[in-house]
């Protein structure tokens, strides 16, 4: 109520009016919310599209990650060092299920990092990125 009074008569700004609705049309177009980061004198807004991070930049010309859960980056790192696993394979050594797994496998595929190439038997991963 005080608030609304101080901006009646102009002494403040409408500041915070706009979140709700920052939140719910990203949400909307992007399936997920943005972060709000609040300091004692500022307030950062982090837009995250799914596909890639830039909020550190690169360093020393290196390329953006992509964004991975810290179990993909598992899964990633064991098919990158053994590109003949399998999703059970992966699921035993991280004690994961095997459904779980095959999820991230799955997840890999979407983001475009990883590809199968021959039969399921004998085949292999091609890791692209």
């Amino acid at each position: 109520m005080i608030a609304k009074l101080f901006r009646v008569v102009k002494l403040v700004e409408n500041s915070g009016y706009g979140f709700d609705k920052m939140e719910m049309g990203w949400r909307t177009y992007n399936n997920n919310t943005p972060s709000f980061l609040q300091g004692q004198d500022y307030m950062k807004v982090v837009f995250q599209t799914g596909k890639r991070d830039y909020s550190g930049g690169a360093k020393g010309g290196a390329k953006d990650e992509l964004l991975l859960s810290e179990r993909q980056r598992e899964v990633y790192q064991l098919i990158k060092g053994n590109p003949s696993i399998g999703y059970r394979e992966v699921a035993e050594g991280l004690g994961i299920n095997p459904s779980a797994s095959q999820k991230h496998f799955d997840s890999l595929k979407e983001k475009g990092i990883i590809k199968r190439k021959g039969a399921s038997r004998g085949g292999y991963w091609d890791v692209l990125k």
